[in-house]
């Protein structure tokens, strides 16, 4: 990219300069969002397992229950 070497000077006054650069890495943020999202899915499938688990057992211990008592 080219600009004046003073780049605060009145447009037009001043030597012309190359400027060169580049953005910082991302890559530290895009494994951070991946390991998050990774995290909240873990936690929700285990979430939907237990529950599912948990509904089957009492479902199972009614049953059981309700056998007794005939």
């Amino acid at each position: 990219m080219l600009t004046l070497r003073d780049i605060t000077s009145v447009p037009g006054e001043g030597e012309v300069v190359a400027v060169t650069g580049h953005t910082p890495s991302t890559w530290q943020w895009w494994l951070f969002g991946g390991i998050a999202v990774l995290a909240l899915l873990g936690t929700g499938i285990i979430f939907v397992v237990r529950r599912r688990r948990d509904a089957r057992y009492d479902a199972a211990l009614d049953a059981a229950l309700k056998s007794e008592e005939s």
